[in-house]
């Protein structure tokens, strides 16, 4: 039930929230951004390792259709490695809940809430590696009164939600990054906002144009003035 349901959560959060994130807010289209995440999720979903993946991202960011801006990429990226581990903070609550539910350890709606804060904090503090997601779960067992043994149980069948796991993590670094890239505008913004081949009038040029009867008029009221 843990492998299922791990499996499920990530593959429904990219599904349900990420690709209509990035289909509404930004200004890329989500079958691009399948083609151009394409080798950094595969690196992602067989090494099981967010860092491995990391050069792979940081390549598609820069040579793909995605284009980012270079600062974008090179700021980005690191922190986002360090601290954004969103499918990490769901392994910690299907973790804890399904260990409770194994050692029969009843769970309060505020121990739940307390736990679903912690599993906020400890997932920024996840390793990028193979299992990091299990392995920072010590705390919130403790916490909870559950033994942490089971720790060991979860890691035993946790290579197919791992591998989820981190190509999600992945996916939404892409997906945050696209947020941060401005959208082009469209091209009546930029004939509106162009001044580039904006010239002044050209009054002698206007004159000559203009028929005998019009000119003999201008002459007229001119010299009357």
């Amino acid at each position: 039930s843990y492998v299922a349901a791990m499996c499920f959560i990530c593959a429904a959060f990219v599904l349900t929230m990420l690709f209509p994130t990035i289909a509404i807010f930004s200004s890329w289209s989500v079958p691009a951004f399948i083609r151009a995440s394409a080798p950094a999720l595969a690196i992602a979903f067989t090494s099981r390792s967010s860092l491995a993946a990391l050069p792979a991202t940081y390549k598609a960011a820069q040579d793909s259709s995605l284009n980012l801006p270079d600062d974008v990429s090179a700021f980005f990226f690191p922190f986002a490695a360090s601290i954004f581990h969103v499918p990490g903070c769901m392994e910690q609550i299907v973790g804890v809940c399904f260990l409770a539910g194994f050692y029969g350890v009843h769970l309060s709606s505020a121990q739940f809430a307390v736990l679903a804060l912690n599993a906020i904090a400890v997932s920024m503090t996840t390793p990028g590696i193979p299992g990091g997601g299990i392995i920072v779960m010590a705390p919130m067992l403790a916490s909870a009164g559950i033994p942490l043994e089971g720790m060991a149980m979860l890691l035993a069948v946790d290579t197919l939600p791992d591998m989820f796991r981190t190509a999600a993590t992945v996916a939404c670094w892409l997906g945050a990054a696209s947020l941060l890239k401005p959208q082009a505008q469209s091209s009546p913004i930029e004939a509106a906002f162009s001044v580039s081949d904006v010239r002044e009038p050209d009054f002698n040029t206007w004159f000559v144009q203009l028929s005998p009867s019009r000119a003999s008029i201008l002459l007229s009221l001119s010299s009357a003035s």
